[in-house]
């Protein structure tokens, strides 16, 4: 099973010393590239930017055309958009 994660989860399992769960549970897990910025911003905690900077090999990012975009409304952030267009 692959699943489509929003920085959410994955910020608060790499926190916990979690993550094995991913892959245990889906095998492979894809963020767009707007979480990834997310999760490696200056505002992300330093764990959470050491984790992503050697990412495991079940983790694959992707990028998400901006066309794309427009059918999401745009109440939400760029990640939570583009985690919902991949997962469609």
């Amino acid at each position: 099973m692959i699943v489509v994660a929003d920085s959410g989860p994955l910020h608060y399992l790499i926190l916990l010393d979690q993550t094995e769960l991913l892959p245990r549970f889906y095998g492979q897990v894809i963020v767009p590239e707007a979480v990834l910025g997310e999760l490696t911003s200056g505002k992300a905690p330093q764990p959470v930017k050491e984790w992503l900077s050697r990412p495991p090999s079940w983790l694959r990012v992707q990028a998400v055309p901006s066309s794309q975009l427009e059918l999401v409304t745009d109440d939400l952030d760029l990640g939570e958009r583009e985690a919902i267009v991949l997962a469609e």
